[in-house]
């Protein structure tokens, strides 16, 4: 076998190995998001989630899938007007179609971040621009983070007497700590060029200008301070919607025992929890994570299961609508 047999088998190898990877690590998270569930629903008793699931409102349950639907599409204008300001101009449908599709793919694919680089080699091949693309998403995505964070931060002072929440608010206010310094590292002129030189330094400048390429591109917001305030109460406005739809699932369980203000201290600190990516959609996660976080106040664990359940059931039907957007799109 001569030179370029060998080179093209060692690729081909190369490439069979990273498929694997990813689909083990798909696997994974299947695997973890089934055990998670399977375990929660041994624990409460099969009996009880039907019958709580079978008493839900469909009317309300509609409702929360509008909600959700209408975050979605507040998201897709945020993500346009940051890609507008880095000079890469989208129509209203592409806009809306490639974000749709984004959501569809960060419920499946590994990181949860499957959805973001479908984003950014769909556009970045449409225009030309993916440096400017994938800034505009990563800003985003860390904006999204921030508020998200920043909410979990700010109704969790409302929740201090409750004792057994203070590590978790501790660890809410580090993540909050953490991302604050972490944009402001990245808006910075002196400090995003020293990370840029250390990464460059670290990979002996196999990174080339590509960093330094990125590196600007995420600058250009950090003298846009009206445009930063605006998508600051968009985004608010996004995360704001997404906690109400758990509210209303509530509510179409018949779970009006409780006040709503503590699903605006629980629900962005599941949303902070469910940044880790060992799971399918944040299935086992969340509802784990709800349970522990709901008993606080009295939820019986059926309920707090059933609650965060079925809003991984209206997440996913909502995300669908991107899959068969995106499919028909590739037609």
């Amino acid at each position: 076998m001569g030179e370029t047999g060998r080179k093209m088998n060692n690729r081909d190898r190369g490439y069979d190995s990273k498929v694997c990877i990813k689909y083990i690590k798909i696997g994974s998270k299947v695997g973890a998001s089934s055990l998670l569930v399977a375990v929660l629903v041994y624990q409460i008793g099969v009996e009880s989630l039907i019958e709580q699931m079978r008493s839900a409102d469909p009317i309300l349950l509609i409702w929360s899938m509008v909600i959700l639907f209408i975050s979605n599409l507040l998201q897709a204008w945020q993500w346009k007007l940051l890609l507008n300001a880095q000079k890469v101009y989208l129509s209203w449908s592409d806009t809306i179609v490639s974000y749709l599709a984004g959501i569809f793919f960060n419920n499946f694919l590994p990181a949860n971040i499957g959805g973001e680089v479908l984003k950014i080699y769909d556009i970045g091949r449409k225009t030309g621009k993916r440096k400017a693309v994938f800034a505009a998403t990563f800003f985003d995505r860390l904006l999204g983070m921030l508020i998200l964070a920043g909410l979990a931060l700010f109704f969790s002072f409302f929740a201090l007497r409750i004792s057994q929440l203070n590590g978790i608010i501790l660890l809410i206010a580090v993540f909050f700590l953490a991302t604050i310094i972490g944009v402001f590292l990245l808006l910075n002129s002196r400090t995003s060029q020293w990370m840029v030189d250390i990464i460059n330094r670290a990979s002996r400048n196999m990174a080339g200008n590509r960093i330094q390429s990125i590196r600007d591109a995420i600058f250009l917001y950090s003298d846009k301070i009206p445009f930063l305030r605006w998508l600051t109460i968009l985004s608010l406005a996004i995360q704001l919607l997404r906690i109400s739809t758990h509210y209303i699932i509530a509510l179409s369980l018949g779970i009006n025992y409780i006040s709503g203000l503590y699903f605006f201290i629980f629900i962005p600190i599941l949303g902070v929890l469910m940044l880790m990516p060992v799971s399918i959609s944040g299935f086992g996660v969340r509802e784990g994570a709800g349970i522990l976080l709901f008993a606080n106040v009295g939820v019986p664990s059926a309920h707090a299961f059933s609650i965060e359940f079925i809003a991984g059931i209206v997440n996913l039907a909502t995300a669908l609508i991107g899959g068969v957007v995106f499919l028909f799109k590739n037609d």
